[in-house]
């Protein structure tokens, strides 16, 4: 029963707690150790639906996963390609993508009829993933969502009437590859031939341009974008001044040449950049053949992006250092940085103090700050040490007890069954976590100054910011640090929106 109630609860009826004789018992289970259960014992319930019960809703934290035990549910979600779809346990699983990503719900799921669901955490979901027969079977179910993610998510089709959206996405179902990316691999280099399409599902891309006789550009891509078009529309930094419209005339020329394979009717060109991947990545990719293909189909998104590409073409002359800084102090991720104004901020320290009277003595038993005023600085502007909430979250991968977790909005929780082992602390690239003694927590150990003896040491526990709504009671969260700040000059914004203030 330790952790039931850290479980976050859906709008559906309470579960009660499996325990690991249970979970043993199920076939899902059957690989997975019987210690390891014991240990986790906690993170698997029971929910008994009645039809309308809503598991989840479209945004709302992904940090579980059900199993279909009995009933049905009705999957809706908005977007390029609408979503509607009924699955029973003949699926065994949904919710997984979120649960494995720690990204958002990309649906609404609603049971339709009575039911019975077990919701896992993803540490759980995890070690079941390990064994080989169940690793394969999620890998097709993983392959096939996230491809329909792609294109439900795509930017490429956002500006496209529902009708040739729809269209686009179904000529483009059959035609897309899966691929992962491992942090720091090159996906292509500039001057390279042009031989593929690609659309960022999840993570982000570094873009190095080099130019003769100048220092390169680093621009970046994230999910939702894409990657290779300019050099399948073989396009050149000397397009930049060419009219959109007299480019897609001449495609549409090139393409009315029938007599020819459409590979040899618009001449390949080569790279203008180099491609790598910052962290994790997945993808969809089309081959030139394909992406040659669907822009003579579908003119109206050709023009898309060719505007696009002249755009991109032109993007590394602004304000490039800014750029290469905003990548490199991996601005990009942060959802909700911790921003101070130099020119207003006066070093008084009352937004540490703030933090640490919110807070309290609550999680470790004494008072202890989740911020610190130092860390990066950006144009006039300090990144400070505290939690950005990134849109990838290095801190939660392999948390032993899974006690690492999303909240309402996106922010880092950490939960009461933390053990204070330090790897979420180990992972952070930002230095935004830390550990903690919890003097709610002590144990007796050997003494080692009086032998025979023993003396009380409180356990480590893991402390960050929560954006102070960590039980996600409110609608908008009300971070003290920047509510307490007598000078204005403490701000709570996402990379995206820092960037666009040094740049404007």
């Amino acid at each position: 029963m330790l952790f039931a109630n850290s479980i976050a609860q859906s709008s559906c009826r309470d579960g009660e707690v499996l325990t690991a004789r249970q979970l043993i018992a199920d076939p899902f289970f059957a690989k997975v150790p019987y210690k390891f259960l014991l240990w986790q014992e906690g993170l698997a319930l029971r929910r008994r639906l009645r039809a309308g019960d809503v598991l989840c809703r479209q945004g709302d934290p992904g940090n579980t996963a059900y199993l279909i035990k009995s009933g049905r549910l009705l999957i809706t979600a908005s977007g390029n390609a609408q979503l509607r779809a009924e699955c029973g346990p003949e699926h065994l699983i949904v919710g997984e993508m979120s649960c494995l990503s720690g990204k958002p719900r990309t649906a609404d799921i609603t049971a339709t009829v009575d039911g019975e669901v077990w919701e896992i955490r993803r540490n759980v979901l995890d070690r079941v993933m390990r064994s080989p027969s169940m690793h394969e079977r999620f890998e097709g179910i993983f392959r096939k969502y996230s491809l329909d993610a792609v294109l439900r998510d795509a930017e490429l089709f956002r500006r496209l009437d529902p009708k040739a959206m729809g269209d686009c996405v179904e000529f483009l179902r059959p035609r897309l590859s899966f691929v992962r990316v491992n942090p720091g691999q090159t996906l292509f280099r500039q001057n390279d031939p042009a031989d593929s399409f690609y659309l960022v599902r999840m993570g982000h891309v570094a873009v190095e341009v080099q130019t003769p006789g100048r220092k390169s550009k680093l621009l970046q891509r994230g999910p939702g974008t894409s990657i290779g078009e300019i050099g399948l529309l073989g396009l050149s930094r000397q397009d930049m001044v060419m009219p959109v419209d007299k480019i897609d005339a001449a495609m549409d020329a090139a393409f009315a040449e029938a007599s020819q394979p459409i590979t040899a009717r618009w001449p390949a060109s080569a790279r203008t950049a180099t491609c790598s991947a910052l962290d994790h990545l997945e993808m969809a990719r089309i081959s030139r053949k394909d992406f040659l293909e669907m822009v003579m189909t579908f003119p109206m998104l050709r023009r898309q992006l060719i505007g696009r590409s002249i755009q991109l073409l032109g993007a590394d002359e602004v304000e490039a250092p800014a750029m290469r800084q905003y990548v490199e102090q991996g601005l990009y991720q942060g959802q909700s940085l911790l921003v101070l104004d130099l020119n207003k901020c006066t070093r008084c320290d009352e937004c540490t103090r703030a933090c640490v009277q919110q807070h309290g003595s609550d999680s470790h038993g004494a008072p202890i700050t989740r911020m610190l005023r130092q860390g990066l600085h950006f144009g006039d502007y300090l990144v400070a040490t505290a939690c950005r909430s990134c849109k990838d979250a290095y801190c939660m991968i392999g948390c032993p007890v899974d006690a690492i977790h999303r909240g309402k909005h996106q922010q880092i929780v950490i939960e009461d069954h933390c053990i204070g082992c330090g790897l979420c602390e180990k992972n952070c690239p930002y230095g935004n976590i830390w550990m903690a003694d919890n003097l709610r927590d002590q144990i007796d150990m050997p003494s080692a100054d009086r032998p025979g003896a023993t003396e009380r040491v409180a356990r480590p526990k893991a402390a960050t910011c929560d954006l102070c709504d960590a039980e996600g009671k409110l609608d908008k969260p009300i971070p003290r640090c920047v509510y307490a700040c007598p000078h204005d000059a403490a701000f709570r914004m996402s990379g995206e929106e820092l960037l666009k203030k040094i740049t404007n």
